[in-house]
């Protein structure tokens, strides 16, 4: 009975959402992401009982956010646009790190990897600093907590996965040290490039 309520659920908020662009009312894009996360926390028990991830329930709500902020991020002031993104962020990456920390799988590892990667690939995409910092602030957090708690389990795939991300690194500080002037020239525009972001 709850699969069909989810799905009456998601077939409202497909009508709330269409109704939105074409009324340039918010009132139902509102509905619309109400009755979607609605729908999808009515099945996102299953999801987490079937997979035993803790992030089917949080991405959705973080998600709507995170979207619903990037809409009206010219209406917030911008200390509160950044707060609140950075508490949306915050709360995914503490469940994607939740689900690493409580299943050893090699799966679950690196789809945490690429959540931070996604994050840090978003920020520069859209030019928004709290997404860069979070995400590379997750990475860094995740790698060093699998370092400590898996080093004494010598969990090979892990470790090679981690020495494929310190391999890439070493390399990107060879070619850093080869282009140093280049790439220096290049970081300055960007730091100008990057104050202008929100």
């Amino acid at each position: 009975i709850l699969l069909n309520v989810g799905t009456f659920g998601l077939l409202a908020a497909v009508l709330y959402l269409s109704l939105a662009s074409a009324l340039r009312n918010p009132w139902p894009l509102y509905l619309g992401v109400l009755a979607l996360n609605g729908a999808i926390y009515l099945w996102a028990p299953l999801w987490a009982e079937r997979h035993g991830l803790w992030q089917f329930y949080i991405v959705p709500a973080a998600a709507s956010v995170l979207a619903l902020l990037h809409l009206h991020r010219r209406e917030l002031r911008p200390n509160v646009l950044n707060g609140a993104r950075l508490a949306a962020l915050s709360a995914l990456y503490a469940g994607a790190g939740l689900d690493v920390f409580e299943r050893p799988e090699l799966s679950v590892f690196v789809l945490a990897l690429g959540l931070a990667l996604l994050g840090v690939v978003a920020g520069v995409a859209l030019r928004i600093r709290a997404f860069l910092y979070a995400g590379v602030a997750f990475l860094v957090l995740n790698v060093a907590g699998q370092l400590i708690r898996f080093y004494p389990e010598q969990a090979l795939s892990r470790a090679l996965i981690l020495l494929g991300l310190g391999t890439a690194i070493t390399v990107g500080m060879v070619l850093f040290s080869l282009k140093r002037e280049a790439i220096l020239r290049r970081a300055r525009i960007l730091r100008a490039d990057l104050a202008a972001w929100e």
